[in-house]
């Protein structure tokens, strides 16, 4: 069952598992599925997780880092984002390590651990973003290549 939508954003849930609390889980971004490491869900701490995510994006202030991302592409914005918790790099830790936090989405447990991700602000648009990291990452041309969508909050905000 497809919750959302796949141009965008959406869930790709299927059946529960018969006597477990396992769900087979994906999720879509930009028709693409994105759980390909691992989409079995334990639904507890996967509900807990999103929706801990649904409620910081829907209290974000996005305006606030907004200096730090002029003049870049959302590209360059998601690298930037990836610096700020990269030991050595000029960008480690400023403003007390709150970009990543307040960005950093689909941080959902093993389900969604081969990417990395964040909500971008950008031009008055808000872009999802989403890199596969993992070297055994099954398309290697993917690894480290960053893809993005154009999306509404309100399509994540509203499950």
């Amino acid at each position: 069952m497809i919750i959302g939508n796949k141009t965008t954003f959406a869930f790709d849930i299927g059946q529960q598992r018969l006597g477990t609390q396992l769900r087979t889980v994906d999720i879509v971004i930009g028709n693409r599925h994105v759980c390909c490491d691992d989409n079995s869900a334990y639904l507890p701490q996967f509900i807990a997780s999103m929706q801990f995510d649904i409620n910081r994006i829907a209290e974000n202030d996005w305006e606030k880092y907004h200096g730090y991302f002029e003049r870049k592409s959302i590209s360059e914005i998601h690298e930037f984002i990836l610096r700020t918790r990269t030991e050595g790099a000029k960008e480690y830790d400023i403003e007390d390590d709150n970009i990543f936090p307040s960005h950093n989405f689909l941080n959902w447990g093993p389900t969604t651990d081969n990417l990395c991700s964040f909500i971008i602000p950008w031009n008055g648009r808000y872009y999802l973003t989403y890199q596969f990291w993992r070297p055994e990452h099954p398309n290697k041309p993917e690894i480290g290549k960053i893809q993005n969508v154009q999306i509404k909050l309100v399509e994540i905000t509203l499950w």
